[in-house]
């Protein structure tokens, strides 16, 4: 079952991020889930198939990049938008599931750039430091409140499968926790999906734990957000109030800072109910703001509206945003969040780390990310190799660029932590811009590299 299991999620990872062959779906057309009735043995071989079908994009992309960067003209980018969560997994899978295909399977075997291809991550003092701490002055306004220009997200904590979560390092957690707070990084996001098996719900298990913990000052200012999954036993607008309740008891809070509605449910099952859910969260004094995850334009602007009607607005819209994820920017989704005054959170903005400049062929995480990597690394070398030059000039690391890139696009960046060390090279992404020119630089050959990518397969095009 075990090894049935890693092929699957393998294959979903592999559609999470891969850049795609087929042409765009058309706006607003399902990729996955398929309808509740398709039985899941054709659930699964039509997921055979989309992968054996989808390989192809990991081969022939552009390898051309710009080497020459203005870097030195360090001209902030002009970005006045409003700057006003994560992909969920589908539970209670059964024994039908099929084994890696071929192709994966010797695709997990292709070479992998060395250190000198991809080049090391530059000596600890050499990495850029952020602010002491974020100026208020920086903030951001999410669902009234103001909160840090990036956020933290909590899909590592309780994760064993992809994030190999240990009970055992749940202090790191804690310290990566403070080191957040102390130096302004004030609000988390979560989701009660979060945790796998018997583990699950421990992402807010252990994010109340550490906001009660915390004895380095003030908690008044720590803001949380988190996502109800829409699970086809979720019925009536009522289901998403309880689970509502159900987390503020896991965090131990009286009240939510963002309620937001994970994906959108197939076919709009319940979809209606479950956003009058929301609402009532907010008239109970559950919830103060209301967000959703992994909504396209048109579903957006739905949502804009039966709000509307109860006299409530849209705070968020969470949904993958990175140099390899570059859908939103592409589908129009962007603007249509700053003409309603909906902030876009971008998840995933180092792309499961594959970003961060830390890996190569000597250097693989474990598990089902160490596999994704493996085909992957050999493709995004040009972006990685311009990523580290901007990075070079800038004396900073390739993951801070990665997310200062986000910043300039007018996104609000959620990023995870599971160390205080990580916590504190992430903040090194804040206090300083890139110019239009290195902007313009990684957006070329992000384009070159990724003609296509292929959104989170409950994100809605």
């Amino acid at each position: 079952m075990m090894p049935a299991l890693i092929g699957v999620v393998c294959e979903w990872l592999l559609a999470f991020v891969c850049p795609g062959s087929d042409a765009a779906p058309a706006p607003e057309a399902r990729i996955f889930p398929p309808p509740a009735s398709t039985p899941l043995r054709s659930i699964c071989s039509g997921r055979l198939q989309f992968i054996t079908q989808r390989h192809p994009c990991i081969n022939g992309l552009h390898t051309k990049r710009r080497r020459h960067l203005t870097a030195a003209a360090a001209t902030p980018s002009d970005h006045n938008g409003p700057l006003s969560l994560s992909p969920s997994r589908r539970d209670h899978i059964g024994e039908s599931l099929l084994l890696p295909s071929a192709a994966l399977v010797a695709a997990c075997t292709a070479a992998v750039p060395s250190a000198q291809a991809v080049g090391r991550p530059p000596p600890a003092d050499a990495a850029g430091l952020g602010p002491e701490r974020i100026p208020q002055g920086d903030y951001v306004t999410l669902g009234g409140l103001s909160v840090a220009p990036m956020g933290i997200g909590t899909w590592a904590w309780g994760n064993k499968f992809l994030w190999d979560y240990d009970p055992a390092r749940d202090a790191e957690l804690q310290a990566a926790f403070n080191y957040c707070v102390e130096h302004g990084l004030n609000w988390f996001d979560s989701a009660d999906s979060y945790g796998t098996g018997e583990l699950a719900g421990r992402s807010e298990i252990l994010l109340g734990k550490f906001i009660q913990s915390y004895k380095g000052g003030p908690r008044d200012d720590i803001r949380v957000a988190t996502k109800f999954a829409p699970y086809p036993w979720r019925v009536g607008r009522g289901s998403i109030v309880q689970a509502c309740r159900e987390t503020l008891e896991r965090l131990q809070r009286p009240c939510l800072d963002v309620a937001q509605l994970h994906w959108s449910p197939p076919l709009g099952w319940q979809e209606d109910a479950y956003i009058d859910g929301l609402a009532d969260c907010v008239d109970r004094g559950m919830a103060r703001a209301i967000g959703v995850s992994n909504y396209g334009p048109v579903k957006l602007q739905g949502v804009v509206r039966q709000l509307k009607a109860r006299g409530l607005t849209l705070a968020s819209n969470q949904v993958q945003l990175s140099l390899l994820s570059r859908v939103p920017l592409e589908s129009g989704l962007l603007d249509t969040c700053r003409e309603n005054g909906v902030v876009l959170i971008g998840y995933s903005p180092l792309c499961l780390g594959l970003l961060s400049g830390k890996y190569d062929a000597d250097n693989m995480p474990k598990g089902a990310r160490g596999v994704l990597f493996r085909q992957l690394l050999p493709k995004v070398g040009p972006l990685i190799q311009t990523l580290r030059e901007v990075a070079n000039e800038r004396s900073k690391t390739v993951g801070q660029v990665a997310l200062n890139w986000c910043l300039a696009k007018g996104a609000v960046p959620l990023v995870g932590v599971k160390t205080a060390k990580q916590a504190e090279e992430n903040l090194g992404a804040l206090g300083w811009r890139l110019s239009e020119a290195e902007v313009r630089a990684l957006d070329d050959v992000s384009s070159a590299v990724k003609a296509k990518t292929l959104q989170n397969i409950f994100q809605t095009a």
